[in-house]
């Protein structure tokens, strides 16, 4: 148990220093109270609930160990028909799957011990003290914005005595709420509850409507500090331009007429210049591959700045090209496309932008959005660095979402045309 512990502890802490996109520490606990029961009359009880997972999350999956302590204390206004307390400690092995951003499936299988001392309807003290089986599975549905989420929770345990199988099923329709932060839910649960018992001298069955109220926290560390990093780099909140969804043009692709494509176009003075030495006979093939790229990339910028020239107020134009190393930009080949933007916006200062950067998925809209707008800063802040006016760029707040498995070459930042 200590090298587990270590263990944990130790995988925590590298999480926290070095976060990394696909492997993190996954942290989930919570407790509540349910300060309501129904059977058939006025129940008078103290009840609470308590559990931990610690777990590891890989992609789309987390694997982890939990801990469930379900404790409950009560009595009938007819003290005669049910009067009691039961104890139940679970421990399950969790495995979590989320196939896509809004849903997430959670089953897990473990053991549990029960032990009770019960009197129903004048049959005497039931008391038991049994170890059995038990099962979770969750439903999670999390919805496109941040602030509320539901879950179909179900927990069954078949808890075993000399002679019989007793069975204990809680089922229940969850409403998180998240007010504070993100992984901090307040939530109310309705549901039903049953318990049937029989051994020799007794049988008991029951079924009771339940609600339930209580906090709990989901804490995934990489997720947390790639945040709190995104958050920072995040510039004053009157750079960010919302888009109306009724005219947003963002998933178009501004076409080239073919039939001018041809002509040659002034704007092509501002491209940044390739060198272009003659190969002679003797040129190696790396030589011969550098000079294609660099042809590719000269007629690459020739397209971005033709697309400026006949992009419409409104329009958005997809960049390609444009490469990232964490926080900065240092592929020469990314930084000569931000040149060729740099030199459009010099020679038209009525022309304003709204940057919008692409990001990776996370199965979590707010971390996609805050990611995105990282990007979008890192190539406003070179522009800036090159001279332009800051006024003249705006942040959207909206991007792409990409796979992780997308090729850098297929990832696409937008840019806006604000005005002209």
């Amino acid at each position: 148990m200590k090298t587990i512990l270590l263990f944990l502890v130790f995988f925590i802490f590298t999480s926290y220093l070095n976060p990394q996109d696909n492997v993190s520490f996954r942290f989930n606990s919570g407790f509540l109270t349910k300060p309501f029961f129904y059977e058939n009359s006025n129940q008078y009880l103290i009840s609470f609930e308590g559990f931990f997972m610690g777990g590891i999350k890989y992609k789309n999956f987390t694997f982890g160990l939990e801990i469930q302590e379900r404790y409950f204390s009560f009595t009938n206004a007819d003290i005669s028909k049910f009067k009691g307390a039961w104890n139940i400690l679970n421990g399950f092995f969790d495995f979590y799957y989320k196939p896509i951003r809004y849903f997430e499936l959670k089953s897990g299988i473990g053991g549990g011990w029960f032990k009770s001392a019960i009197n129903y309807n004048s049959l005497g003290v039931i008391s038991k003290n049994e170890g059995g089986l038990s099962f979770l599975l969750d439903f999670i549905f999390y919805m496109p914005f941040k602030y509320i989420n539901f879950e179909i929770n179900n927990k069954f345990d078949i808890f075993f005595n000399p002679v019989f199988a007793s069975p204990y099923y809680y089922g229940a329709i969850r409403t998180n709420f998240k007010p504070f932060f993100e992984w901090i839910n307040l939530y109310i649960d309705i549901g039903i509850m049953n318990w049937f018992y029989k051994n020799d001298q007794s049988e008991l069955n029951t079924a009771m409507f339940v609600w339930s109220t209580g906090v709990s926290f989901d804490v995934d560390f990489s997720n947390y500090v790639k945040d709190k990093k995104i958050v920072k780099k995040i510039d004053k909140k009157e750079d960010i331009v919302k888009i109306d969804k009724k005219d947003d043009s963002t998933r178009d692709i501004v076409k080239i007429d073919k039939k001018n494509d041809s002509t040659k176009d002034d704007n092509t003075k501002d491209i940044v210049k390739i060198d272009k030495k003659d190969t002679t006979s003797d040129v190696t093939e790396n030589k011969i591959i550098q000079k294609k790229e660099d042809t590719e990339l000269l007629e690459y910028q020739q397209k971005i700045s033709k697309d400026f020239v006949s992009a419409k107020k409104g329009e958005t134009l997809l960049i390609n090209g444009i490469f990232f190393d964490n926080d900065s930009i240092t592929s020469k080949k990314s930084l000569a496309i931000i040149q060729s933007i740099s030199k459009i916006l010099n020679s038209n200062k009525n022309l304003i932008i709204a940057i919008g950067g692409y990001s990776i998925y996370f199965g979590d809209p707010t971390k996609e959005i805050e990611f995105a707008k990282k990007q979008a800063m890192t190539i406003k802040n070179i522009l800036i660095s090159r001279g332009i006016n800051k006024d003249q760029i705006k942040i959207l707040a909206s991007g792409r979402v990409y796979q992780r498995e997308t090729p850098l070459e297929k990832r696409f930042i937008e840019i806006k045309i604000i005005s002209k």
